[in-house]
């Protein structure tokens, strides 16, 4: 098999994934309960395929293309089923089978995802933000309207025409990771919709880690938020949060 040697009688590879660091290894095709880098595909080569021998992606032998969300793999469930059942700092994940599934799309490790969830919307909440300029709190002052905290689609298009093409018109934080540029926005809406809570959640992770790509695990976290102390300070809640989550799913922290 090239890079690793897999044993088809045993149907596993003879060889751990070469992975090994925490910012190497930030998909989910590693098993985040036993840390089992031997597995293929998530454990189930069924639905899902590893086409670069880590990343765990849809279209295996079952079907030729399932959706992404048709179906979990036993470690993605144990994951979730985990979730539902732990909180910290009074933060419960609002719906961690989305959750697990967002990370996993975005190759994010899912304590640094529940991190973010819980510093951005109290832990996923698809929410409006509060920063000082358009539909604060979901409130439409240009026509006096209140859509309501929670971000829907006809909320999310008024907002969107007042936004204007590049965000002109002023730009607001949306949904469970506070999707505030415009550019970022409309890569949500292009997978779908960013008052969706799936790619809202996608999107948001990606920017994160590419972040973390460019200028490591700190000052990457802080870049989602911005520059300055407020943004310092951002980082340093998240990974605070990511040790509490480590900690209580009993998973291994990035942070060593």
């Amino acid at each position: 098999m090239g890079a690793r040697r897999y044993g088809p009688d045993i149907s596993h590879y003879l060889q751990p994934d070469n992975y090994a660091g925490a910012l190497d290894d930030l998909s989910l095709s590693s098993d985040p309960l036993t840390d089992n880098r031997y597995t293929l595909a998530g454990a189930n080569p069924i639905n899902f395929v590893e086409i670069d021998g880590h990343t765990v992606e849809p279209g295996g032998g079952g079907s030729p293309q399932p959706q992404w969300t048709s179906g979990l793999t036993r470690r993605q469930q144990l994951l979730v089923r985990k979730l539902r059942s732990v909180s910290v700092d009074g933060i419960k994940i609002v719906n961690p089978r989305l959750v697990v599934i967002a990370a996993a799309k975005a190759h994010i490790v899912i304590t640094l995802a529940v991190a973010l969830l819980s510093q951005e919307s109290g832990g996923g909440r698809s929410e409006w933000g509060h920063d000082q300029t358009i539909f604060i709190g979901g409130y439409d002052a240009a026509h006096r309207k209140h859509w309501g905290s929670i971000v829907t689609k006809a909320a999310y298009l008024a907002y969107k025409a007042e936004r204007g093409p590049t965000g002109q018109g002023g730009m607001q934080g949306v949904g469970p990771m506070q999707l505030t540029w415009y550019g970022y926005q409309d890569l949500a809406d292009k997978l779908g919709g960013a008052w969706r809570p799936l790619p809202n959640m996608i999107v948001g992770f990606r920017v994160v880690l590419a972040n973390i790509r460019a200028s490591g695990l700190r000052a990457g976290v802080a870049a989602y938020n911005g520059s300055g102390a407020a943004a310092a300070a951002y980082a340093q809640n998240v990974l605070a949060y990511e040790r509490k989550w480590a900690r209580i799913l009993g998973l291994k922290s990035i942070q060593g």
